[in-house]
């Protein structure tokens, strides 16, 4: 019995790969040893038991798992168990170490459950105790062989022998597993995730609508990115005026050794082409013979796994997760280019630029760390407050009217066709659309007509329309091949469209950080869509969506690999707000009780997942704009109150209960219930601009909304900008970084709330009670908190300026460094407050009663102290 045999019985024995008993028998048989397999069988099957008595009551009660959690407790770990393959390559990875095992098991748990974890304690012991089971019967507990050979039938001097070689390759595996432990650590390091080649090669490839067979009659020009591509245009931190010298400014930041500029982060607008700079930096950086070759690590966000929706909110750990995840030390960071790709791709609540600024003071400040450099890529607009960045940053431009007709010339040239002087002279005047190197670039491939004032939205309406945008183009190429049939070419057109939706739609619901589908699934989506025509078989479908549709339609990306992704993210965006748009336009023509019950089960099922972000929200706004311009005022009034009245009905009745589904098909409802309600302040928001209402959510019930709200808590979704909030009871409630600009919190009860670093800039606060609330840091500038009970508030470092504080009671409170210029203080109670260090210029103390007040180190230029007490 060799020793794979045998640690493949032992893992049998552990209960956890029982469909290889045949193959072990097997290979026992090969050897010519006759074994009784019903003895084995009953051998590893009281194993198995063994293993499985630890989710029994009695063993869970012993770990004091509560009675009202195991039963969900005990399917969720069967349910891992199922989909993990513990077998001896697992236990040998493990270092046969209980803890290392536990903690894979874990991880893996929390990735299938996307980090959101119930009971994570209780799981965690149940894993341990699991573990260390399977660990011990794998390093095959006393008496285990002697077990098996007693049923070989043999004599007992081979007995003997077979044991004795057992024993000894036993002791030799287990020492090589304590001796390989340095040499698995050091291989670890080596196989770093790192995308530096893919984007290097992304220079010499073709562009995705010039990507042609060179055996195809009616290919066209292939061009390459190295032929096409212009270096971007950018602004210098808040300039106002564009820089063209991009790379010598990507230089100074890899030369020398000044702190100050070893980090740097480039934002801009999607398809503004901050992934394809990358590719360019890297083939020029390296190409250069006089420059100092560094080594150059590419990595994206979404590629690190480190629980971004947890650790976002405990900053001073993000780094070390970081470099964990990449199995790497400080020091190791020396000599070495860092790009962090896609910022903006990962979920991390409001606190971007603080985790940016924790990642320059633990990399770029260490001494430890020498000739270090970090470039990190991010959407413009998803920083806050870029000033309080600790380290520069550059943000990319469209083009201007020189650069695009000199790309349009320049790609005029490698196609080989023609662009005519009318169309340069519309594309300049629209600088702020085409200028975008993307959408110009796929405008001219595809040969859009552009209108005078179009959007980026309406661009891709264009170059996704099913009459003469990218199906026309890429089908007809095609079809010219195979098929004579005009009409197939239509089905096909709508059927790539749906499937593109489909995908899209499933990206955002199960998978919107990378935005990618797995083959599995999308072959699903591909299978329902497809089966619906009967007019095309099997194979049909298997060459068009296999053989040539990626091919032919290559703003998707992932052809070979067993995940599909659209080209540019922007696209897979469009293609959500494209579908949620329609689903919404298809219904609202007809503002009855029946259609409202249809949008909520569409709202329901489309938003439960998903969220729509800013750039879905942009391309949203398009779409309401144009689906709202053919309708009369007092319509456009009417749609907003018709979609608040159906999304009254869905919090009434459970934002899923209009889907028709089953309740049993929803795993994580409370989730998901939060997750839709959070989506539909942004879609009100939208068709609020068409009413005569400043707030949304006026007219529904505030117990209702509160339920909701306080659900926020464990979410990185508080966009509750411009809500009507006017007295709701939100006492102690958890609204820190929560977004409420100009929100309607009149007479609220805010006391002890935790508004830590808040938006709340132009809200109405007029009357509410926040006495013991935590405004630290907070953004209250122009807000309204006249009359406002402020007693004992914490407003340390909040920015007041404009706001109106007039009779608001602030004794007691903590005003230490707010600035408070330009804010109305008449009438004000600030006696016993502290006002050490703040910023009062020209703010009006008349009659405010400052008795006991701490002013020391207070600002007080062109301050109106009259009568002040």
């Amino acid at each position: 019995m060799n020793v794979g045999i045998m640690l493949a019985v032992a893992a049998l024995k552990a209960g956890v790969s029982s469909v290889r008993v045949n193959k072990i028998v097997q290979e026992l048989l090969k050897q010519g040893l006759e074994i009784s397999l019903d003895k084995i069988r009953e051998y590893l099957q009281k194993a198995k038991e063994e293993v499985s008595a630890v989710l029994t009551d009695q063993s869970l009660k012993k770990m004091n798992v509560p009675e009202d959690k195991r039963a969900y407790i005990r399917e969720e770990i069967m349910e891992l168990i199922q989909k993990i393959r513990i077998d001896e390559e697992l236990v040998y990875e493990c270092q046969y170490d209980a803890g290392s095992l536990e903690k894979f098991l874990l991880k893996k748990y929390c990735k299938q459950k996307k980090n959101r974890v119930e009971y994570e304690g209780e799981i965690q012991k149940i894993l341990l105790e699991m573990s260390k089971k399977a660990i011990s019967l794998a390093k095959e507990e006393k008496g285990f062989i002697e077990n098996i050979l007693i049923h070989i039938e043999s004599s007992e001097k081979e007995q003997t022998e077979q044991l004795r070689e057992i024993r000894t390759k036993q002791d030799e595996i287990l020492d090589k597993v304590h001796e390989s432990k340095q040499v698995i650590e050091s291989e670890q390091k080596k196989r770093l995730p790192d995308r530096t080649e893919k984007y290097r090669k992304k220079w010499n490839e073709n562009m995705f609508l010039n990507n042609f067979d060179e055996d195809d009659e009616a290919a066209g020009v292939n061009i390459t990115l190295q032929e096409l591509y212009e270096q971007p245009v950018y602004r210098w931190k808040d300039n106002e005026k564009d820089s063209f010298n991009l790379m010598e400014r990507l230089k100074k930041h890899t030369q020398g050794d000044d702190p100050n500029r070893r980090m740097l982060l480039i934002l801009g607008q999607p398809g503004m082409g901050k992934s394809t700079m990358i590719t360019w930096f890297i083939n020029q950086f390296q190409s250069e013979s006089s420059t100092e070759k560094k080594e150059i690590l590419v990595y994206r966000f979404t590629d690190i796994e480190i629980g971004w929706n947890e650790e976002g909110k405990k900053v001073e750990v993000i780094a070390d997760k970081i470099l964990k995840y990449l199995n790497m030390e400080k020091e190791e960071l020396s000599g070495k280019i860092l790009i962090l790709d896609g910022f903006d791709e990962v979920a991390v609540g409001n606190n971007r630029g603080e985790i940016l600024n924790q990642l320059y003071h633990e990399w770029l400040q260490d001494t430890r760390i020498q000739d270090f450099s970090l470039f990190i890529t991010c959407r413009e607009n998803y920083v806050d407050n870029l000033l309080r960045l600790k380290f520069p940053y550059i943000t990319l431009q469209p083009w201007n009217e020189g650069k695009i007709e000199k790309f349009c010339r320049k790609y005029e040239a490698l196609a080989g066709t023609e662009v005519s002087e009318e169309a340069i002279c519309k594309m300049k005047k629209m600088k702020d659309i085409l200028g975008i190197p993307l959408i110009l670039y796929m405008t001219l491939a595809l040969k859009i007509t552009v209108g005078d004032e179009s959007s980026v939205t309406e661009v891709y309406d264009q170059i996704f329309n099913l009459e003469g945008g990218i199906y026309e183009r890429c089908l007809a190429r095609e079809v010219s091949q195979q098929w004579d049939n005009e009409h197939r070419i239509v089905k096909f057109k709508e059927q790539i469209h749906q499937f593109s939706r489909e995908i899209a739609m499933w990206m955002f619901e199960n998978n919107p950080n990378q935005a990618a589908i797995s083959k599995e699934e999308y072959e699903k989506i591909r299978d329902k869509i497809f089966d619906k025509d009967g007019s095309i078989d099997k194979i049909q479908k298997g060459d068009v969506l296999i053989g040539n549709y990626f091919q032919i339609v290559p703003y998707y990306d992932g052809i070979n690999t067993e995940e599909l992704r659209f080209v540019h993210r922007s696209i897979y965006e469009y293609f959500v707000a494209e579908t949620i748009s329609s689903e919404i336009s298809e219904l609202i023509s007809d503002m009855s009780d029946a259609t409202q019950e249809k949008l909520a089960g569409v709202l329901g099922y489309r938003m439960k997942s998903g969220k729509i972000d800013q750039t879905i929200s942009q391309y949203m706004r398009t779409k309401v704009d144009n689906l709202t311009a053919r309708f009369n005022e007092e319509k456009k009034c009417q749609f907003y109150v018709w979609m608040e009245q159906t999304v009254g009905k869905m919090m009434d009745a459970g934002m899923l209960y209009y889907t028709g589904r089953n309740i049993n098909e929803y795993k994580n409802v409370i989730e998901k219930e939060i997750k839709c309600f959070v989506n539909l302040l942004d879609v009100l928001r939208l068709f609020l601009d068409y009413s005569d209402r400043k707030y949304i959510m006026q007219d529904i019930n505030q117990e209702q909304k509160y339920f909701y709200i306080c659900h926020l808590v464990d979410t990185d979704f508080r966009d509750l900008s411009k809500t009507y909030l006017r007295g709701v009871d939100l006492k102690v409630a958890n609204l820190r970084e929560a977004d409420l600009r100009e929100a309607d919190l009149r007479e609220a009860d805010l006391r002890e709330a935790d508004l830590i670093v808040a938006n709340l800039s132009g809200a109405d606060l007029s009357g509410a009670d926040l006495s013991g609330a935590n405004l630290k840091g907070a953004n209250l500038i122009v807000a309204d908190l006249s009359g406002a009970d402020l007693i004992v508030a914490n407003l340390k470092g909040a920015n007041l300026s404009g706001a109106d504080l007039s009779g608001a009671n602030l004794k007691g409170a903590n005003l230490k460094g707010a600035n408070l210029k330009g804010a109305n203080l008449i009438g004000v109670n600030l006696s016993g407050a502290d006002l050490s260090g703040a910023n009062l210029i020209g703010t009006d103390l008349i009659v405010a009663d400052l008795r006991g007040a701490d002013l020391s180190g207070a600002n007080l230029i062109g301050t109106d102290l009259i009568v002040a007490n």
